[in-house]
């Protein structure tokens, strides 16, 4: 990754600087979807273990993915069975046999509160089902009908989207098209974030900043992070600087910036921003090409994050 140009610029308006707490980040409760639809695991949630795999209660993921499952209390074992293969698991054991073959995998099938849980990833993959891990969503996927990037990317972007809406206080949505082939929605807010910003480089002479959907999410991250954890900063004490952050959710750009604001609206950031050199730097800046713009309310005001990044 080429991280010649990184450009940071902070904005604090009205309040001082927020001190960080040692509070963790609160993880939203891990969501499981099979071909787009959630899954509904009515007494015992999956998790992520100390190996930090995906375990799922196996006899509810399997029957979404078309599959039988068969559980041998006497032997602690289940067998997991979806037209020609059969994948007998073994509790407490990091193997399976996948119809006469020894399969290993890096973690263990386990009872937990009275439920199977197996490696969703495993299992996935050995019945012929892809899997995707949606960090900013906190949501796992599986994909049962041979589906393309395309529609695997379109499905993914309106669950995270659908997620977003029910966590942000405004969830009032308005889709753009997106040069990634995806959908781009944006709440009220980030909408009028956005036209703000295009405006200004309008009135510049400078090419319009196109949106995307990466950036988007990692800015959403961002803006809910630092209300949940009670700081304002371009270090993010889980993921560091803005950098790091875009290239853990799979990010890679040859330029990349951002700008924070905390403030009563829209128009009064966006004035904030555009008086400080820095921001303006960034809002006006013909090196980079998409902007992903991330904004939540707090119990201070709005969190804005607007990510600026040119992809690779």
């Amino acid at each position: 990754m080429n991280k010649k140009h990184i450009i940071f610029s902070t904005s604090i308006f009205i309040l001082l600087l927020l001190l960080f707490t040692s509070t963790a980040l609160a993880q939203s409760e891990l969501a499981v979807y099979v071909d787009g639809t959630e899954v509904d695991f009515p007494d015992q949630m999956p998790f992520i273990n100390h190996d930090n795999r995906t375990l799922v209660p196996i006899r509810f993921i399997a029957e979404e993915m078309g599959a039988e499952v068969n559980w041998k209390d006497a032997k602690e074992l289940v067998k997991i069975e979806r037209d020609a293969t059969l994948i007998t698991l073994f509790i407490g054991e990091s193997r399976a046999r996948v119809n006469n073959q020894w399969r290993y995998f890096d973690t263990k099938a386990e009872i937990y509160n009275g439920r199977t849980m197996v490696p969703l990833r495993f299992i996935s993959e050995t019945l012929d089902v892809k899997v995707k891990w949606d960090g900013a969503s906190y949501a796992a996927h599986s994909f049962t009908s041979g589906q393309c990037e395309d529609e695997i990317n379109m499905i993914m972007g309106i669950v995270s989207d659908e997620i977003y809406a029910q966590t942000n206080s405004n969830p009032f949505m308005f889709e753009y098209s997106v040069s990634d082939n995806r959908p781009y929605l944006l709440s009220a807010e980030e909408k009028k974030m956005f036209d703000l910003v295009n405006e200004e480089r309008s009135k510049a002479g400078v090419t319009a900043l196109e949106l995307h959907t990466g950036a988007r999410n990692v800015a959403r991250i961002k803006s809910k992070e630092m209300i949940d954890l009670d700081y304002f900063s371009h270090i993010s004490p889980v993921y560091g600087p803005p950098y790091d952050m875009l290239a853990h959710f799979g990010q890679s750009f040859y330029a990349a910036g951002e700008n924070l604001a905390l403030h009563r609206s829209v128009e009064s950031a966006h004035e904030g921003l555009m008086n400080s050199p820095g921001h303006r730097d960034n809002i006006l800046s013909g090196k980079f090409t998409h902007i992903g713009i991330g904004a939540y309310q707090g119990p201070r005001g709005q969190y804005f994050t607007q990510m600026f990044i040119t992809p690779r």
